[in-house]
């Protein structure tokens, strides 16, 4: 499905500003920057606003990367202190901290262990695989699995003993929500999470468990909003997002997003009719809606204002205007969610 950015021209060039951080360069700094010549092709000119155009996503991708490369290389630096401070206080150097406090706490893989791990895992592995040939190697990676857990929990204990303030400002993107995107939780919740998401994606089928619990859990903390994101790949998922779109009007959205993400099925137009009569639609408004087509565009526009901002996959998250892309784990998740309510905590403190 081939996309068109024309009709977004004008949000383009208002992004722009959001999109190079801060800075304070007025408006009419911006209007020329905009207007800086870059190339020449012929009797033609290549302006900074036409790259802006091509180029925006790409570009707020790398400000994400640069994000998470920096908080990646402050986690690093911070293990690494917390280990040499800890040793330092007990008279051992960071190595022999990790060896006393986990890998001689760490008990060897049972024989049961190992035979149960093979049988799971069996059909991950060569065809030729035996347990008896295996046994060393499965044993090492139990052992190691061990280990990094572990390791893992007593690096979140030194952070809470020695403490860990982490104050690089993460990199937020500023987003307008398309009119009529559904929400869900309480308008003055301290979180808004923004997900960008395909119905015939497996990625976003597969998290979905994981968004629903964090959504439970956090029910009283946490604005959800759900975007149309339909890959040019999955031919069904323009037709599944209108079909919700359609339940939306009779106010199931949420139990019709519930059926796709859940129910298996091809996603046909027969399915995606089955799934409305599942849910309680009414049949008549429901085809009378799905087949005259009028959230096409709807859902196409939800596109491009992901693509606007950079998101180029599903699921691809926007936690408070933090980027998260993938399947995460619950763990991955409520780690960002955490540290969101505890700044929005330091805000309200300070």
């Amino acid at each position: 499905m081939k996309r068109t950015y024309s009709s977004i021209l004008p949000l383009l060039l208002l992004t722009a500003v959001a999109m190079t951080g801060c800075s304070g360069n007025s408006a009419s700094a911006t209007v020329d920057d905009a207007n800086k010549v870059v190339a020449y092709v012929g009797n033609d000119r290549i302006t900074m606003a036409d790259l802006q155009e091509v180029a925006i996503g790409q570009l707020k991708r790398l400000e994400v990367k640069r994000y998470e490369t920096l908080r990646a290389a402050i986690d690093k630096r911070a293990v690494e202190l917390l280990l040499e401070q800890a040793a330092r206080s007990r008279g051992l150097t960071p190595d022999e901290l990790i060896q006393q406090e986990v890998v001689d706490r760490v008990q060897p893989p049972t024989e049961k262990n190992i035979a149960d791990f093979f049988d799971e895992s069996r059909d991950r592995m060569p065809a030729d695989a035996t347990l008896d040939k295996m046994r060393p190697r499965l044993a090492k990676y139990l052992q190691d699995q061990a280990v990094t857990v572990l390791r893992d929990a007593f690096i979140q204990e030194l952070k809470r003993d020695l403490g860990l303030e982490i104050v690089l400002e993460p990199h937020r993107i500023e987003i307008t929500l398309p009119p009529g995107t559904p929400i869900r939780g309480p308008e003055t919740a301290p979180i808004t999470v923004i997900e960008f998401a395909d119905f015939q994606c497996p990625y976003c089928r597969s998290v979905h468990p994981t968004v629903e619990r964090l959504l439970l859990e956090y029910e009283d903390q946490i604005k959800f909003a759900f975007v149309d994101f339909p890959l040019e790949n999955h031919k069904r998922a323009v037709p599944s997002s209108m079909a919700a779109r359609c339940a939306d009007d009779q106010g199931q959205f949420w139990d019709y997003h519930q059926a796709l993400m859940v129910v298996q099925g091809d996603l046909s137009d027969d399915d995606l009719k089955a799934r409305a009569a599942d849910v309680g639609l009414n049949m008549e408004q429901f085809q009378a809606c799905y087949s005259s087509e009028s959230y096409r565009q709807v859902v196409l526009d939800n596109y491009d204002a992901g693509v606007i901002v950079g998101v180029s996959s599903t699921p691809t998250f926007l936690v408070n205007g933090r980027m998260v892309i993938g399947a995460k784990s619950y763990d991955e998740l409520r780690t960002v969610i955490e540290e969101e309510l505890a700044a929005a905590a330091a805000r309200v403190g300070g």
